[in-house]
C-alpha cells in the first residue's frame, strides 16, 4: 500500500510539495497545529487511467501528513500537481472517526482507487461511508500561475482558509 514503504527514493519528490509543506509551516507557527513526519508514495496505476503519471510521465505522488489541532487528529492527503495537468483539493479526514474503522493505511488502496478510478477526484461517497459525511473536508488550492508554485501570500491564504475549514 505504499505507507510502509521504506524506499529511500521519496526525498526526491518532497520539493514536489513544497507550497504544501509552507502552508503547514505557517499553521504551526500561527494556529499551533502539530504535524507529524510526512508520508510521501507514488501513486499506483489504475485501470487505464493515466492519472498516477505526471505530464513528463514520471510518477505522481501523494503525501500524507498526521496533524494535531485543538486535542483533534486529522489526516491529510495532498497529491501532486505541480505539472498543471490536474487539480485537486487536500483531503482531511478526521483521525478520530477514521479509528473505529481502522488504520488509515487499511484504506488507503480503496482511497487509491476511487480517486484514480473517479475523474482525478476524491471518492465522495466512500469517504462519507468509511468515516461519515462530516468527517471529511476538502480544501482547495489558491489558483497558482506557475504550474503548482505558491507566492508566500497565496501560501497565507491557503493557511488562513485551511485553519478556517478545520474549524468548521
Amino acid at each position: 500500500d505504499g505507507l510502509d514503504d521504506l524506499t529511500d527514493n521519496a526525498h526526491l519528490y518532497i520539493n514536489k510539495f513544497d507550497s504544501f509543506f509552507k502552508m503547514l509551516e505557517i499553521l504551526e507557527k500561527e494556529h499551533a497545529i502539530k504535524q507529524n513526519k510526512a508520508i510521501i508514495r507514488k501513486l499506483p496505476a489504475v485501470g487505464r487511467s493515466r492519472s498516477h503519471l505526471m505530464a513528463d510521465r514520471s510518477p505522481r505522488c501523494m503525501a500524507i501528513v498526521r496533524i494535531e489541532y485543538q486535542n483533534e487528529g486529522y489526516y491529510l492527503l495532498e497529491v501532486d500537481t505541480s505539472d498543471g495537468r490536474a487539480s485537486i483539493a487536500t483531503k482531511i479526514i478526521s483521525a478520530r472517526a477514521l479509528a473505529l474503522k481502522g488504520q488509515l493505511r487499511d484504506f488507503i488502496s480503496e482511497i487509491d482507487q476511487g480517486l484514480l478510478s473517479n475523474q482525478f477526484s476524491w471518492p465522495k461517497t466512500y469517504f462519507d461511508a468509511l468515516v461519515g459525511e462530516g468527517n471529511h473536508k476538502s480544501v482547495s488550492h489558491q489558483p497558482s500561475k506557475n504550474e503548482g508554485r505558491l507566492s508566500e501570500v497565496d501560501i497565507g491564504r491557503w493557511a488562513e482558509r485551511f485553519n478556517s475549514k478545520l474549524l468548521e
